[in-house]
């Protein structure tokens, strides 16, 4: 499974469904599901957590059309839009986040106290 760390407020607004568009000065070509992790700095009530998955369904460059959905982010050159769909909320577990799109190894998902497979039952599924 991949993860991303996000600062608040992003990671809360991306939690609950209200950003979209996280947007990233660079691209990936990575389409799936992605544990969101709230980065530790600002404290915050879920700082240093792993509260949801949501589906990565494209990534192209970012428009000023996608201002809202980027939770008011600028949009300027350089600038990618990742588009976000299905939020799924699980129950919080803490996890070391890093920098960027990175990849969860199962031993850091069983040192939360989770299983790969109580973590796989999140993932949303595309029906083909």
């Amino acid at each position: 499974m991949r993860g991303l760390s996000l600062n608040e407020p992003w990671a809360s607004m991306v939690i609950n469904g209200i950003k979209t568009i996280e947007t990233r000065t660079s691209k990936t070509k990575y389409r799936g599901p992605i544990l969101i992790c709230v980065s530790k700095k600002p404290p915050a009530a879920l700082a240093g957590m792993a509260a949801a998955i949501v589906e990565l369904t494209a990534c192209r460059q970012m428009t000023l059309a996608d201002e809202g959905a980027a939770g008011g982010v600028k949009s300027e050159p350089g600038r990618y839009a990742w588009i976000l769909s299905t939020v799924t909320k699980i129950k919080p577990f803490p996890i070391k986040g890093k920098l960027g799109l990175f990849f969860l190894t199962e031993s850091e998902i069983e040192q939360a106290g989770m299983t790969v497979q109580e973590v796989d039952k999140y993932i949303p599924r595309r029906i083909s």
